[in-house]
């Protein structure tokens, strides 16, 4: 399933030490899909710089997994477009 959330369930994810409440066991992916420098600047902890491009390449692979991935953006753009 995909869908957005809130950066206050991300915030809960991070405080929980990036496991997934629905899936014991089940880790959690945060890739940030911001330009470098952006990311330099901040970012949430535990999440990887991984530009768009690469994206597009694992997603297919992640998306059968039971592994929660979060791709993380400016305006929710880029992440829409790893959603199709």
């Amino acid at each position: 399933m995909i869908r957005s959330i809130s950066p206050q369930d991300l915030d809960a994810l991070v405080r929980a030490g990036l496991t997934d409440p629905e899936v014991p066991g089940g880790t959690v992916h945060l890739f940030d899909l911001r330009a470098a420098d952006a990311f330099q600047a901040a970012h949430v902890p535990g999440s990887r710089f991984t530009p768009h491009s690469r994206a597009e390449t694992w997603i297919p692979q992640r998306a059968s997994t039971q592994e929660l991935v979060i791709l993380i953006d400016d305006d929710g753009a880029k992440a829409g477009l790893g959603r199709e």
